[in-house]
């Protein structure tokens, strides 16, 4: 089972929520939108601690946002530990991730600031399809191995995304595809998996690495 924890506030969740909502695993009990608070966030992993978990949100290096763009979680919390954790949020990666690992987790997060997903109706396809995978196979990636491999899938998934881009694109001149590059080039790019420990940092060959990122 999962446990999911959707924030649907502003443009940037907004758009994030339109396309999660549209590919929730048939496993997870989720909190959406006004539902996605820290009281209810606490709660239910304190109800269901052998469940993994993903989130999308706003995030910083240390914590993530509720619904009333408070502090849903941090690193002075211990309620993900264990667990293999999927958070979709700028930059929690750099801190939080690590905390996490720490404890035994496996933490997929992102350093740098993330495009928000499209939701436009003519590409929206593109990122529920991308999402909707990531959802089916983070928790079923046991090792360093199978996790690598994957990168290498979700890379190409990204770059077959904006392709479908670049098609849409002409045929309708004034679709702006920019955007939509820049969240499937993130999606893979940014993307940090800290493996049971931060000293494991597990990302594609080609991801992006910058200092100011991490």
């Amino acid at each position: 089972m999962k446990i999911g924890f959707v924030t649907n506030y502003d443009l940037s969740t907004k758009s994030n929520f339109n396309i999660v909502s549209e590919c929730l695993p048939n496993d997870s009990f989720n909190m959406m939108s006004m539902d996605a608070t820290r009281k209810n966030l606490i709660d239910n992993l304190s109800r269901r601690p052998q469940d993994d978990v993903f989130i999308f949100t706003h995030g910083s290096d240390n914590c993530f946002y509720d619904n009333d763009d408070k502090i849903a979680y941090s690193d002075k919390d211990a309620y993900l530990n264990k667990r293999i954790v999927f958070v979709y949020a700028c930059y929690t990666a750099n801190l939080l991730g690590k905390v996490t690992a720490n404890s035994g987790s496996i933490y997929w997060g992102y350093t740098g600031r993330l495009a928000a997903l499209e939701d436009a109706d003519e590409s929206k396809h593109i990122f529920i399809n991308i999402v909707s995978d990531i959802l089916d196979n983070f928790t079923l990636l046991k090792n360093k191995k199978e996790i690598i491999k994957y990168l290498d899938k979700l890379k190409l998934k990204c770059e077959s995304g904006q392709y479908e881009l670049d098609k849409i694109a002409e045929n309708n001149p004034d679709f702006d595809v920019m955007e939509g590059y820049k969240a499937l080039m993130h999606i893979w790019s940014r993307l940090r998996i800290y493996y049971k420990s931060e000293n494991t940092k597990l990302f594609h060959s080609e991801a992006e690495v910058n200092d100011l990122f991490e």
